[in-house]
């Protein structure tokens, strides 16, 4: 028999079953499910877990564990992602593979008029600084293939720092 999971843990075992070793991230709803499986999760895996003081600290340390070539990711939600663009943004200038999961809190957090769509319009536009853009794939997509494409990006990326 199937085992049921909520969407958030669903994600954070897909993403540990996909290579995923690193988490790095600060507790903020309706993401904080994923940081709290992870919490557990990542030690059974030899895997490294850290919550940051804060959601820049967590994606400064997401950009230097993609750098080093570990698998990594870190979630969040409407203000946070906003705080994380920058690093984002250096995530795609630097050609670094990172997975970087947003949930959608609807209302008005961002103070917008089409407050359920602000957190979509960002993502799926690019978000960051100058013409950086990465690659968005779409919440629609089962969690296999959302983690499959992934696991594609860090093996690309893989082969690319073997052979230069």
């Amino acid at each position: 028999m199937a085992e049921m999971m909520k969407g958030n843990e669903a994600i954070a075992e897909a993403a540990v079953r996909a290579g995923a070793r690193f988490y790095a991230g600060y507790p903020i709803t309706p993401s904080s499910e994923i940081m709290e499986y992870l919490s557990w999760r990542m030690e059974e895996v030899g895997g490294a877990f850290v919550q940051a003081e804060s959601e820049l600290a967590g994606i400064n340390m997401v950009i230097g564990a993609a750098a080093c070539g570990v698998r990594a990711l870190t979630a969040s939600s409407g203000p946070g992602i906003s705080l994380k663009q920058e690093g984002i943004s250096t995530l795609c200038d630097e050609g670094l593979s990172a997975v970087v999961i947003t949930q959608v809190r609807y209302g008005n957090g961002l103070g917008t008029l089409f407050t359920s769509q602000c957190d979509y319009n960002r993502e799926t536009r690019g978000g960051g600084q100058g013409e950086t853009t990465g690659k968005n794939i779409s919440a629609e997509l089962k969690l296999r293939g959302i983690f499959t494409a992934c696991r594609h990006n860090h093996d690309n990326e893989d082969k690319q720092r073997q052979n230069p």
